[in-house]
């Protein structure tokens, strides 16, 4: 249910009939929502990455209670690399471009290393109590900021959007809103108010090195240099790849034009293998239970307003 992402270039996607069968093909792979074709604009109202979080289950046929609060501490970035670290973002789909250069406007995103992508800011953490939960999703933002929130927390101190702590800029903010994901959490787990565990989880890329995926180096073109990310909690540079296929080629998913479907997200990732996971034991606490970071596709709208999804199960 919580898999970890993937590209296949031949199912890429998802696809629904435009009939009244209404069949419904969902890609096997690609769940990840962040592809810089879709979900952004006035188009995809209420198809935005959604971020889930589920701190156990006090059902006691899950078997998945938990004693333990979670403080989540998210780090997010612009999600997608145009192929040119020329100084501006451009856009494919709409033509939009943004000028990271201009003075004083985008100094966490790009002037602390002239590089469009790589750059992460960390968000405000927030607690999720034992047996809790709480999903973040916009009905407009790609990366959740505002209170057009589509799932209300209902309680005060689980908020249903990412906070920041002041430190970005209008400039910086509407980027991300537009253009932005989580690269990663850090999770410190507590219980009975005591730290018993810390844990770095990103989201896995099982085929990053498999030739047959078209992830590419992030390169500057002007220099030729493999870009890498900065990571403010595990240090040293990492470097970045981001998914290419022909930057005027949308993604496209349609099983009955099998082989001729391809995915073309610019995603952008960080090459963190061998350094972290997506999934940690938490033996350190008085229950045994397991803290995972995957991808849940939408049942309807299939990579289209997926889930990223952080949950402590049995």
């Amino acid at each position: 249910m919580y898999s970890t992402y993937t590209f296949v270039d031949d199912e890429a996607g998802g696809y629904e009939q435009d009939d009244l069968t209404g069949v419904k093909v969902p890609g096997s792979a690609y769940f990840s929502p962040w592809d810089i074709w879709y979900n952004r604009g006035a188009d995809y109202v209420d198809y935005q990455p959604s971020y889930m979080f589920i701190n156990g289950n006090d059902d006691p046929e899950a078997q998945s209670f938990s004693p333990y609060d979670l403080e989540v501490i998210p780090y997010v970035g612009l999600a997608y690399y145009d192929g040119d670290n020329n100084g501006r973002f451009d856009d494919f789909r709409t033509g939009a471009s943004y000028d990271l250069t201009a003075l004083n406007a985008y100094p966490n995103l790009y002037t602390v290393n002239n590089q469009e992508v790589g750059n992460l800011v960390q968000m405000q953490s927030f607690i999720i109590p034992p047996n809790k939960g709480v999903t973040m999703e916009d009905r407009f933002d790609h990366l959740p900021l505002g209170a057009a929130t589509k799932y209300p927390s209902g309680n005060p101190n689980i908020p249903d959007h990412f906070q920041f702590s002041g430190i970005l800029t209008a400039q910086e903010e509407f980027l991300l809103q537009e253009y932005g994901k989580v690269f990663f959490y850090e999770v410190n787990v507590y219980e009975n108010g005591l730290l018993v565990e810390n844990f770095v989880l990103y989201p896995y890329v099982h085929n990053l090195f498999d030739p047959s995926a078209k992830w590419e180096p992030a390169i500057d073109s002007a220099s030729g240099t493999h870009l890498q990310g900065n990571h403010p909690t595990l240090g040293s540079a990492h470097d970045l790849h981001y998914y290419y296929y022909d930057h005027i080629t949308p993604t496209h998913y349609d099983p009955t034009l099998n082989p001729d479907n391809k995915c073309n997200s610019h995603e952008v990732v960080f090459d963190v293998s061998g350094i972290t996971a997506n999934s940690y034991q938490i033996t350190n606490g008085s229950t045994p239970l397991t803290i995972t970071l995957g991808f849940q596709q939408h049942p309807f709208k299939f990579w289209q307003s997926s889930s990223l999804v952080l949950i402590v199960h049995k």
